[in-house]
């Protein structure tokens, strides 16, 4: 008998008062009702079969999915070797850009430079002419005669 029978065992006989035989029938009717039932729970050999063959039918699609999963990483690493790629030109053109703008920025600079440049010699370049012009047409019309007389 376990532990847990004797105390049952020992309620039956102090307690309720029953004789030694009736208390041990009553204990061993108890265990045999509860060996039954945990019986009743256990699975059959041919329901453990069964299981048995739906975890091999499960390994079998998973071993299929791993090797899916396994073809998804190689054209993942493709993707990333390609986005590398695509970074380094994106990489690449931004540099030629920064290069392309500071040259465009540094020639307009200089074209400017250049175009006030001569937009100061043209001023005086017209100025002279304007002067020139003026000169000439008074020196036609004999304004000069008139004042150096």
């Amino acid at each position: 008998m376990s532990a847990n029978n004797i105390k049952i065992y020992d309620i039956f006989r102090k307690d309720l008062h029953l004789g030694d035989e009736k208390a041990r029938e009553l204990v061993s009717e108890m265990d045999e009702v509860y060996r039954k039932e945990l019986i009743k729970d256990l699975a059959t050999k041919t329901e453990v079969q069964a299981l048995a063959k739906k975890l091999d039918q499960t390994d079998a699609k998973l071993d299929g999915f791993n090797i899916r999963l396994d073809g998804f990483h190689t054209r993942l690493d493709g993707f990333d070797a390609r986005l590398d790629g695509f970074k380094d030109a994106i990489n690449g053109f931004q540099v030629g850009f920064a290069t392309f703008r500071a040259e465009t920025a540094i020639q307009m600079k200089t074209d400017v430079e250049k175009f006030y440049s001569k937009m100061d010699r043209l001023g005086v370049l017209q100025y002279i002419a304007i002067t020139g012009t003026i000169l000439g047409a008074l020196a036609s019309l004999g304004v000069f005669k008139l004042l150096f007389k």
